[in-house]
């Protein structure tokens, strides 16, 4: 996942994924450290061979 490009559902680009957060105690991913800015995990939609989905 690390260095790929993350969108939004309608194409618009965030970022380049440069980490993830998780909750060590449960595992969800909890953010998404872009190099433009931090996106909530909340938001992430999926992952593919090319880019990350967030909305």
């Amino acid at each position: 996942m690390i260095d790929k490009r993350v969108l939004t559902s309608t194409g618009n680009e965030l970022g380049t994924l440069t980490d993830v957060d998780f909750d060590p105690d449960s595992g969800p991913v909890t953010s998404l450290i872009l190099d433009a800015e931090d996106v909530g995990g909340a938001r992430l939609v999926g992952v593919g061979s090319y880019v990350v989905d967030a909305h």
